[in-house]
């Protein structure tokens, strides 16, 4: 159970039912394909890809809301972090055919994912020198965010057509997408959210927060597809944006630590020691939200 967290727009059930309501529909696997649009049955998406450790021993938790608006996760379900987002076509032609180099990226940091949460380190941490496909990496992850905000097509439809086809990425005004790193076990993916610290100082007169179109927290990996004038957070816990990686074919290879020297260790506000202090923003007919607690992969558990 975790503790109270503030919403605004979270009708309750309707008819007045006093039955918890899910933020993250993610048992409705019918709708619009969030890349294509095609109206049908959807397909069911890991995000992120199983072959990143997102696979049979990880639970999730769904975010629930009571009549009282306050939040609480549904009971764990073994089988990974998945949502029906994308059609069938979208998801095995499109995704599944950037996720082996996502995957590769998370499988040669894994050892950050493994650490003390509590005891986050203040520099950040040197990255090593592997050859990684940032142009299929940044697709695997726009895609996702598709997959995640169903209504992302209807604000961006030109991003989603270059994704489809085969086109060079160009990100619309105010949108950014950012990399840091993540330690495990604990992870939250969401869709479209708004959030802020209230009582804590503001930068250039803005609380700091962040407005993002979504978010993977993963470990080793985080992402946020964002607004960075808005996210004054990213900037202040030092996550890079790696927007250029979209001006990159998806066959093309290049060093990771020549495309990011460095990265912060970070997690999500939700999960420090006193997240009282966090107010989050959305809209539960476009954001999908689940965290899950064990999301270390089997052998990094075993430390094989």
């Amino acid at each position: 159970m975790i503790g109270l967290q503030l919403y605004a727009v979270v009708p309750v059930t309707k008819g007045g039912s006093k039955r918890p309501r899910a933020l993250a529909r993610q048992n409705r696997n019918r709708g619009a394909c969030g890349l294509c649009g095609t109206k049908g049955k959807l397909s069911k998406s890991h995000v992120p890809p199983r072959c990143a450790g997102n696979r049979g021993h990880v639970e999730r938790f769904t975010i629930v809301t009571d009549h009282n608006q306050r939040a609480q996760r549904s009971p764990a379900r073994i089988g990974g972090v998945h949502f029906f987002g994308l059609c069938a076509r979208c998801n095995s032609e499109l995704q599944g055919r950037w996720d082996p180099a996502y995957c590769e990226l998370a499988q040669a940091l894994r050892r950050f994912a493994v650490g003390d949460s509590l005891h986050l380190p203040t520099q950040q941490v040197q990255l090593p020198n592997v050859a990684i496909y940032p142009g299929a990496i940044a697709r695997c992850v726009l895609a996702s965010a598709f997959a995640l905000t169903p209504n992302l097509r209807e604000l961006h439809p030109a991003l989603a057509s270059q994704l489809i086809g085969g086109q060079p990425l160009q990100l619309p005004q105010n949108m950014s997408l950012y990399f840091a790193l993540t330690p495990g076990p604990r992870g939250r993916i969401t869709g479209a959210i708004g959030g802020y610290y209230i009582f804590r100082p503001k930068i250039a007169e803005k609380n700091v927060g962040i407005m993002t179109l979504a978010q993977i927290y993963f470990p080793p990996l985080a992402w946020q597809v964002a607004d960075g004038a808005e996210s004054t957070l990213l900037g202040l816990q030092g996550w890079r944006d790696v927007s250029d990686w979209c001006a990159h074919e998806e066959t093309d290879r290049a060093d990771l630590a020549t495309l990011v020297d460095a990265l912060p260790l970070v997690i999500h506000p939700w999960h420090e020691n006193d997240p009282q202090d966090w107010l989050e923003l959305l809209s539960d007919e476009n954001c999908f939200i689940i965290e899950t607690e064990n999301a270390l992969p089997t052998d990094a558990k075993t430390g094989s």
